[in-house]
């Protein structure tokens, strides 16, 4: 089609329909911050815009100096940033004093980017052209809205007199993938505690598009994008001195996080129309009016009823359980049931998944030229290609089980957070560990094990190994210890065929968890 396409009749079908990642990190506002009493507005240096309000009830670490300060946003643009108290650190106000450094924390802080070479304030986007792997079904977050009606102790009716919306919240959210990379595990666990990793040359303006890190092993990534190559997410590191990702694969070790705070990220999930050429991809592309002056799209207003292109942002989302299953003759599954801290309607003028509307572009898909993805990458592990260790020996009798991991993670609300959508804290519980198979057996040692005094298996040598692999550089292993037999179900068969029992494991010690592959977590933490 030629010009604004006219699909305000046509409805919403799945073929338009995508969901995306967006990670939740630092992000680094510039060195050219300065302060103005509750405001805090960052210079034109600063290579991205901030999309207006997603970031309200985001802490920010403000530094001046050997002093900080952190504050609550109660709302922002695309180039300030409003408390609801005055900030207390830095030397006088105004333009003239450059002195404060600002990063918004990473928890519901989506990170920012630009769609194309450069900035542009009416067309703001975020990193969120990262696939999610091989989905088969995903469920968004439900928002739930608490009413209150109430009489008014007045006569005349027997009506309800008056009703008003109380909090607002966003429950739900799973994601269901054929399992072809590990890491997932990073958002189950909480740490990348080593990598092995190589880069090359220092990145430089003509990089856009390439992975960079900042040296040999190091945990953080980053993507370059624009003319002048800014490295996303958003980093106080200079661009000269991140390095161009040169290996093929890279090894992560992951490790428990014990503390209040999982890693984050965000879901883009956008319903669109066929027909829309990319110089009208954004939301409310088909509800302009006519401009102020001339032609300038930026003059242009919006009406609010989207006809091409609607788009949601779902914040603060964390893994609160995670169950990876294996069935015999089947691809290995994984499932990701989500806590959510808020649901963002973006605003007029927002451009979707950075306009990259080709699977092939995403970042984790096909690669950015030197760390090349294949089909063979991107396909899922196999039942075929596991192997399980149990008390020391390879079982090579199981016919299917799964892992669970679960953080039984509580959403809570402080006050101070300006809108009654967010979700202020998520905060993590007991972390607990079960495994389950479906096994033949030749002997009782299982039921031995059962029905032991002792209780725990607390030798090195007893400790449960998971493992798939694609190849000797793919794969993921976990390693359980310190775990007990459960329960153990030995039924009486109805035909003369082998016996197959279900036992479960419980395990609270993860002794360890590596993943090997080309998947790039892209994090400044």
């Amino acid at each position: 089609m030629v010009g604004y396409a006219n699909l305000s009749n046509e409805v919403w079908v799945g073929a338009g329909a995508s969901v995306t990642m967006i990670p939740e990190t630092n992000i680094f506002l510039g060195l050219t911050g300065y302060k103005s009493g509750t405001v805090f507005a960052f210079g034109a240096s600063t290579a991205f815009e901030l999309v207006t309000n997603l970031y309200i009830g985001c802490t920010v670490e403000l530094s001046y100096q050997t002093t900080t300060q952190r504050l609550v946003i109660k709302s922002n643009t695309y180039n300030s940033i409003t408390f609801n108290e005055d900030i207390s650190i830095g030397s006088g106000t105004g333009a003239g004093h450059a002195n404060i450094i600002a990063t918004i924390l990473p928890f519901g802080a989506p990170s920012p980017a630009i769609y194309g070479g450069a900035k542009s304030a009416s067309k703001p986007s975020l990193l969120a052209d990262n696939w999610l792997g091989l989905v088969n079904t995903f469920s968004p977050p439900n928002i739930d809205v608490e009413v209150a009606q109430m009489n008014l102790a007045l006569a005349g009716t027997r009506n309800l007199q008056y009703q008003y919306k109380k909090g607002e919240t966003v429950s739900g959210g799973s994601l269901d993938v054929s399992m072809s990379h590990g890491g997932w595990l990073y958002y189950v666990l909480g740490q990348i505690s080593s990598v092995d990793s190589d880069v090359g040359n220092a990145a430089a303006t003509g990089n856009a598009g390439k992975l960079l890190s900042v040296a040999d092993d190091s945990t953080k990534f980053y993507k370059a994008l624009g003319t002048t190559a800014t490295a996303y997410p958003p980093t106080s590191t200079a661009i000269t001195s991140l390095k161009l990702l040169t290996n093929s694969h890279i090894h992560y070790t992951f490790a428990e996080s014990n503390g209040q705070d999982l890693p984050s990220f965000a879901l883009e999930v956008t319903y669109e129309k066929e027909g829309i050429v990319n110089g009208q991809y954004y939301v409310g592309s088909n509800d302009r009016l006519t401009a102020t002056s001339g032609n300038d799209d930026t003059l242009k207003s919006f009406e609010t009823s989207h006809t091409e292109i609607y788009s949601r942002v779902f914040t603060g989302c964390q893994v609160n359980s995670t169950t990876i299953s294996f069935d015999e003759g089947q691809e290995v599954k994984q499932t990701l049931d989500l806590v959510t801290r808020s649901a963002f309607d973006v605003p007029n003028g927002y451009v979707p998944k950075r306009l990259v509307r080709e699977p092939k572009n995403l970042h984790n898909y096909t690669g950015d030229g030197t760390l090349e993805l294949t089909s063979e990458d991107r396909r899922p592990y196999l039942f075929s290609e596991g192997s399980i260790t149990l008390f020391g020996n390879t079982v090579a009798r199981v016919k299917s089980g799964s892992i669970t991991i679960s953080n039984n993670i509580t959403p809570q609300r402080f006050i101070g957070t300006y809108t009654r959508g967010i979700t202020s804290a998520h905060i993590p519980a007991a972390r607990t560990y079960e495994v389950s198979m479906n096994m033949l057996i030749t002997d009782t040692d299982l039921w031995n094990d059962l029905r032991a005094e002792q209780g725990e298996n607390l030798d090195a040598a007893t400790k449960i190994i998971i493992k798939f692999s694609k190849s000797t550089d793919d794969f993921i292993s976990i390693t359980l210890q310190d775990f007990i037999t459960q329960t153990l179900d030995i039924p009486f068969p109805e035909d003369k065929g082998p016996v197959e029992v279900a036992v479960t494991f419980s395990a609270r010690t993860l002794a360890e968890c590596l993943y090997k592959g080309k998947w790039v977590i892209l994090n400044n933490d």
